[in-house]
C-alpha cells in the first residue's frame, strides 16, 4: 500500500493545482480590473486552459517515448510555475501564457503518472489502485482552493517548494513503461462504451454547473455577504465525503460495475425538484446534500475508474478517456452555463440551473441505460 501511494501522489499535486488553476489564480491575477475586461479576460484564460487540458491529455501518451530521468525533472516544472504565476499580478496576457502551458503539462503529466501507477500496481492491485489514485484526486481538489486562495503569498510559495519536494520523491522509483506488445489485441471502442462515457461526461458536466452556480443559489437565501462563504463551505463539504467515502469503500473491497455510474444521474433531478419546490432549505439541508452528493461523486468515478482499468489492461488508450474526463466535462459544462445565461433574468437561476442540471441528468441516464441495452 505504501508503494501504491507513493506512485499516486502525483496525483494529489497535480489536482491541487488544476484546482487553483480553474478556481483562484486567475481571479487573483485579473482581480485589479474593471469588471467588464476582468469577465473578458477570465472567460478567455478558462478556456484557453480547458482546451490545453485535453491537448495535454491527447499528447500525454507521447511521454512515455521520453527518458525517465527527463520526465523527473519535468514533473517538478508545474510547481515552479505557480511561483511564476503569482509574480503575474495585472499582466494577463503574460499569464494567459503561463496558464495554459500549466494547463498542458500538468495534464499530460498526469497522464504519465497514471501509466506508471497502473503497471507498478498490475492486475491484482488494480482496485487498490484505483481507490488511492481516486481519493487522492479528490483530496487535492479540496485543498488547491483552501492552500492557493486562503493563504498569503509568502505561505504560497512555502506549498510550491513542497509540492516540488513532494513529486521529486514520489518519482525516484519511475521506471520505463514497456511498450504495448504488437501482437495485443486492442478492439476499437465497442458501442456501450461510447454511451457509457457520454453518460459519465454528462454527469460530470451537471456536477460542473451546480457547483460553478452554488454561490448563486445560496445567496437568493442567504444574502451575498454570507453566500460567498457558504458556497466555499458546501463545495468543500462535496469534496472531503467524496474522499473519505473513497477510502471507507475500500474496507468493503467492492468492484463496482457499470450500473453504478448512473447513481448521481438518478439523485441529481430529485434534488434540484427540491430546490425548486422548497425554495428556502435550511442550512442543514444544504450540508446533508452536499456530503450525500460527495458520497455519490465517489462512486460514480470509482465505478467509471474500475471500468477504465479493466479495458486499459488489452487497450492502452483507454486511460486517456478517465483523465479527459474532468476537461471535457468541465467545458461541456461550462458551455452549457453560457448558453443559458440570458434566460436567468426571464426565468430565475435557480429555475435554470435546476432545469439544466436535470436535463443532463436525464440524458446520462438515457446513454447509461442505452449502453447496458446495448452490451446485453
Amino acid at each position: 500500500m505504501r508503494s501504491l501511494f507513493r506512485f499516486n501522489i502525483p496525483f494529489l499535486c497535480f489536482s491541487l493545482l488544476s484546482s487553483a488553476l480553474m478556481n483562484v489564480l486567475p481571479q487573483y491575477v485579473l482581480i485589479s480590473f474593471a469588471a467588464t475586461e476582468r469577465a473578458v479576460w477570465l472567460g478567455i484564460t478558462l478556456a484557453g486552459g480547458a482546451l490545453a487540458s485535453i491537448a495535454g491529455v491527447h499528447y500525454g501518451s507521447r511521454f512515455q517515448q521520453l527518458p525517465v530521468h527527463f520526465l523527473q525533472r519535468l514533473v517538478l516544472v508545474p510547481g515552479l510555475f505557480l511561483v511564476l504565476a503569482f509574480s503575474l499580478a495585472g499582466q494577463p496576457a503574460a499569464y494567459l501564457c503561463v496558464h495554459v502551458l500549466m494547463c498542458f503539462l500538468i495534464n499530460a503529466l498526469t497522464l504519465y503518472v497514471d501509466c506508471q501507477a497502473f503497471a507498478h500496481a498490475g492486475r491484482d492491485g488494480q482496485i487498490a489502485n484505483d481507490r488511492v489514485g481516486t481519493g487522492l484526486r479528490f483530496a487535492g481538489m479540496l485543498l488547491g482552493p483552501i492552500l492557493i486562495g486562503g493563504l498569503p503569498a509568502w505561505a504560497v510559495f512555502a506549498v510550491a517548494l513542497l509540492i516540488v519536494v513532494t513529486l521529486r520523491w514520489a518519482t525516484l522509483n519511475w521506471m520505463p513503461i514497456p511498450p504495448a506488445s504488437s501482437s495485443q489485441v486492442t478492439p476499437a471502442f465497442t458501442i456501450d462504451w461510447k454511451l457509457n462515457e457520454w453518460a459519465v461526461r454528462l454527469i460530470y458536466a451537471a456536477y460542473c454547473l451546480l457547483a460553478a452556480n452554488a454561490v448563486y443559489l445560496l445567496q437568493q437565501q442567504f444574502g451575498r455577504q454570507h453566500a460567498i462563504f457558504l458556497g466555499g463551505a458546501v463545495v468543500s463539504a462535496v469534496y472531503a465525503s467524496a474522499v473519505l467515502f473513497t477510502f471507507a469503500l475500500g474496507i468493503f473491497r467492492l468492484k463496482l460495475n457499470e450500473r453504478w455510474i448512473l447513481l448521481p444521474a438518478w439523485m441529481l433531478p430529485v434534488l434540484m425538484a427540491m430546490l425548486v419546490i422548497m425554495k428556502a432549505m435550511p442550512l442543514y439541508v444544504w450540508f446533508l446534500s452536499a456530503i450525500l452528493l460527495g458520497c455519490v461523486f465517489a462512486i460514480y468515478m470509482l465505478a467509471w475508474r474500475q471500468q477504465v482499468s479493466t479495458l486499459a489492461a488489452i487497450h492502452p488508450d483507454a486511460l486517456k478517456y478517465f483523465n479527459n474526463l474532468p476537461n471535457t466535462g468541465a467545458l461541456l459544462g461550462f458551455v452549457l452555463m453560457l448558453c443559458i445565461s440570458p434566460l436567468h433574468e426571464a426565468f430565475g437561476q435557480l429555475r435554470i440551473v435546476a432545469c439544466s442540471v436535470s436535463a443532463l441528468s436525464i440524458f446520462a441516464v438515457i446513454a447509461g441505460l442505452a449502453a447496458l441495452q446495448q452490451k446485453k
